[in-house]
This record gives structure tokens, C-alpha cells and sequence, in this order.
């Protein structure tokens, strides 16, 4: 994220889902899931973001689009059919293949 001066923005949910989806994420791997997710925090920043945002196509994400219209934020990443379908979209979303060609990092 340095590298190309992005910020990511993280908010309670976010976090939640975070912490309750890494452990199925990073089991074919050996990572331990808290260190993951510790990790993350160091490199996000946190904001506290109000309920307004009903359009989603999928309810359950509207907190996403709160979280990118409340920071200003300039694009989703998401591998979510639903949102990459979501020709509506108050902001501009991208797949996690965009973000990996647009961003690339040495591993």
C-alpha cells in the first residue's frame, strides 16, 4: 500500500467480517489467522461510519458503500458478482484481478 500511496479504510463491520472470515480464508495455509489480522490494522486506517447507504444489491454490503462514500474513497475491490454487476454504483468497483494488475507487488 506504501509503495503505491493508497489508503485502505476499514471500518467496525469491515473489521468483523475480517475477523470472523480469515481463519476459512487462510486455512489451506500455514498463517496464522490473528497475525493476519493484526497485520491488517497496521496498514488500515480505521473510521467510524453512520448507516445511511440502502441501495446495495446485496443488503448485508451497504456498509461497504457507506465506508467508500464517507472517506471518499475512490474504488471498491471486491470479488462480490452481485457488486461487480452493480451497474447503479455511486462509486466506481473493481475485482481483485483489477487491483492485482493495477497494483502489482513482488511476493
Amino acid at each position: 500500500m506504501v509503495d503505491y500511496g493508497l489508503q485502505v479504510f476499514i471500518n467496525d463491520i469491515l473489521l468483523g467480517e475480517l475477523k470472523k472470515n480469515l481463519p476459512k480464508m487462510l486455512s489451506h495455509l500455514e498463517v496464522d489467522a490473528q497475525a493476519a489480522f493484526d497485520e491488517i490494522l497496521e496498514f488500515t486506517t480505521f473510521v467510524e461510519t453512520v448507516p445511511v447507504f440502502q441501495n446495495s444489491p446485496d443488503p448485508k454490503d451497504n456498509f461497504l458503500f457507506d465506508l467508500a462514500l464517507q472517506t471518499n474513497s475512490e474504488v471498491i475491490v471486491t470479488k462480490e458478482k452481485a457488486l461487480l454487476s452493480f451497474s447503479e454504483s455511486p462509486i466506481t468497483i473493481h475485482d481483485i484481478k483489477w487491483f492485482k494488475e493495477k497494483f502489482p507487488v513482488d511476493l
